[in-house]
């Protein structure tokens, strides 16, 4: 997001010689341009924030199913077989 933050900053100094008496319409619309980028580049950061905790708990829960496995894998064979039974058994209900 940040090149086309730089475009638009590279294409708003390329008017700004004509811009120089001081237009309220082209004000407020640099002032909105200005706002916008700015909230663009917050949510762009809180994204990757969000996206990074996400993968990091993701990480946490499949270490933490490996450790179980490693630990237990009787226990987890028997939950297969039960969850599988289930399964079945719905499926041939239907």
């Amino acid at each position: 997001m940040k090149a086309s933050t730089e475009q638009l900053n590279a294409f708003d100094g390329a008017g700004s010689a004509e811009r120089a008496g001081g237009n309220p319409v082209r004000d407020a619309v640099d002032s909105a341009r200005t706002d916008i980028l700015s909230r663009i580049d917050s949510l762009t950061s809180s994204v990757a924030e969000a996206g990074k905790a996400a993968k990091e708990a993701g990480l946490r829960s499949v270490d933490a199913t490996n450790r179980y496995v490693q630990d237990k894998p009787w226990q987890v064979v028997g939950i297969a077989a039960a969850v599988g039974f289930i399964v079945g058994a719905i499926v041939r209900r239907r």
